[in-house]
């Protein structure tokens, strides 16, 4: 009856729904087919406030019975559901899931609010329904310092996910992290000296093996491990490759995007027409970067990097020239 009693509190209560002692019996009875009188529920409400559950009572409040703390407040909450939605590799059907054990975790009052939370974003049948468990999976790895057997996927004309290799790939993992909406797995491939950041919804039959991981210490660039601040800075779009220093010539209103994209780390100091940036970042990153905001940057050094994506712009504009 304890039980009951709590669980009626969490679903149904708040400081703006409070319940009297005959609503508490008449919800158990409804929801467990438990009959109980007044005076039991104020009994075992006592048991409860005994062990400590923040409970306000009618001789507090003068109304009856409620909840008045949780373990996450509603804002939180909402925060959480947020995240999921934005998560761009979540299949819809485990979006929902995932909402709804969000929303269980407050009042039903809560879950009546939050049925106008959507996702805004595209909508699509072709997510990877495998990726919690490969998930479990590539943690167990990590955990017991083993490779992992997988098979690396792509979208076909089809927009299905179809095997990129012949067989599966062996890899060294060793982290998983989420960069603009979507979860990577850092991992080595034994054969090479460098990290590549592998999709984790374009991963599919992720098997343990038995051989160890090859020391993180091996890898170019992660001689001293993995600092995570350096990661968000160095690799924004998760391109695999060498980091280098380069300079921006742009004004102070792209500030905020240097920020979004580099972190705060970058160096900034003014000039005659506008601002300096400097910042060290993934080689790849910086062209893809520079390409994408072409119109309110310019990038000035490396010399070698300008003079590619001057050779990058000039292809794109042959394809327009007629």
């Amino acid at each position: 009856l304890p039980v009951y009693i709590l669980e009626v509190l969490k679903k149904h209560t708040d400081s703006d729904h409070i319940l009297t002692r005959q609503d508490i019996a008449d919800r158990v009875k409804k929801d467990y087919g438990m009959y109980c009188d007044v005076r039991t529920i104020t009994r075992n409400i006592s048991l409860l406030c005994d062990a400590d559950y923040p409970i306000s009572r009618s001789e507090e409040n003068r109304k009856g019975f409620y909840l008045y703390q949780r373990e996450f407040e509603e804002s939180e909450i909402r925060l959480l559901m947020d995240a999921v939605l934005a998560s761009k590799h979540i299949a819809q059907n485990q979006s929902n899931e995932l909402i709804d054990k969000l929303s269980s975790l407050s009042t039903i009052h809560f879950k009546k609010k939050s049925r106008n939370i959507i996702n805004t974003e595209y909508e699509s049948g072709n997510y990877n329904q495998s990726l919690f468990y490969n998930i479990e999976k590539i943690i167990e790895a990590t955990e017991s310092k083993k490779q992992i057997s997988l098979m690396y996927n792509a979208f076909d004309i089809k927009k299905e996910l179809k095997p990129r290799y012949k067989e599966n790939c062996i890899v060294n993992p060793y982290h998983m992290l989420m960069n603009n909406g979507r979860y990577y797995l850092m991992a080595n491939f034994p054969q090479y000296n460098n990290m590549a950041f592998l999709r984790m919804d374009y991963i599919t039959d992720v098997e343990e093996t038995d051989k160890d991981v090859r020391p993180l210490t091996e890898i170019d660039g992660y001689e001293n491990g993995i600092d995570l601040s350096k990661l968000r800075t160095n690799y924004p779009y998760m391109f695999s490759g060498e980091n280098v220093k380069a300079k921006f010539k742009t004004d102070d209103k792209m500030v905020g995007d240097f920020i979004d994209w580099f972190g705060d780390k970058i160096s900034i100091s003014e000039c005659d027409d506008g601002i300096i940036v400097r910042l060290t970042a993934n080689r790849n990153a910086i062209i893809y970067w520079s390409l994408q905001y072409g119109g309110r940057v310019e990038l000035i050094e490396p010399i070698d990097l300008r003079k590619e994506i001057k050779r990058n712009l000039e292809e794109i504009l042959s394809k327009y020239s007629e």
